[in-house]
């Protein structure tokens, strides 16, 4: 039998680093709220500097902003290289991007290329 913990003691990210692509928004901002809770170091990574830049006053010191947008693989891959230049490590990458979703949905076996770099 398990010993009875609760929620916080099973959730531990101490000494882990986490990009939230996304994180300038409500939801990857809230993930990352609750990542810091945990213990973990994070990087909110937003297309909007003003939406990024206020969700990580609000987390606090063990946050980043990074101001990137997530359809560039030239700056996600500089969005990485913040965080280990920051943090020393990267461990979790969360997908919390929106952006419409539903204008672009396929069956897996046959998404077009262009749609899933997109999406």
């Amino acid at each position: 039998m398990l010993p009875e913990m609760s929620p916080n003691e099973l959730f531990r990210l101490d000494d882990r680093v986490a990009l939230i692509a996304g994180g300038g928004g409500a939801i990857g901002a809230a993930i990352g709220a609750a990542f810091v809770k945990a213990g973990a170091k994070v990087v909110l990574m937003g297309h909007s500097p003003s939406n990024t830049e206020a969700a990580a006053q609000r987390i606090g010191a063990n946050s980043l902003a990074v101001v990137a947008d997530a359809t560039s693989e030239q700056e996600c891959e500089a969005a990485v290289a913040q965080a280990v230049s920051r943090f020393g490590r990267l461990d979790i990458v969360v997908n919390a991007v929106g952006g419409g979703a539903g204008k672009v949905l396929h069956n897996a076996e046959e998404y077009p290329r262009d749609d899933w770099d997109w999406i």
